[in-house]
């Protein structure tokens, strides 16, 4: 978990240059400042992508949330909204564990993620975005 963490804070880390400005991460987990249709948007108009963790979520992945939304508020001055339910439309930032999410475990049923490369591994993580994960959701950054 704490590789995770440190992943994500250097990308944040990465994004201060332009906090005042759209920043996006590409499909490569590269930090951009400008957007187009190939990035996944992570601030952009004054507004943070929320965060979907599930309820039941261990307290090593809800720490990791928090502390991402953390770095968020550090960069954005915004700390993204934490949900534990599907919002209407949008996107979303989905953290969880295959298992224990009932998020991640309907995108593994569905195909939509392949968790494969994690079977039998410890303190391992995907990143992913997903186009259409659930109705309503146009793109969801999974971790």
């Amino acid at each position: 978990m704490k590789k995770l963490s440190k992943t994500i804070l250097i990308a944040l880390l990465l994004a201060t240059i332009g906090a005042s400005q759209s920043w996006c991460r590409n499909h490569d987990g590269i930090v951009s400042f400008a957007k187009n249709d190939t990035m996944f948007v992570l601030f952009s108009d004054g507004k943070t992508t929320p965060i979907l963790l599930d309820a039941n979520a261990g307290k090593g992945i809800a720490r990791a949330v928090n502390d991402l939304r953390n770095d968020f508020e550090l960069v954005t001055q915004l700390k993204p909204e934490l949900l534990n339910e599907l919002p209407a439309s949008g996107n979303i930032i989905l953290a969880g564990e295959a298992g224990k999410s009932v998020f991640i475990d309907r995108l593994v049923k569905s195909g939509k993620i392949n968790i494969s490369s994690l079977n039998g591994k410890r303190e391992k993580y995907i990143i992913q975005t997903v186009s259409n994960p659930f109705d309503g959701i146009s793109e969801a950054l999974v971790i």
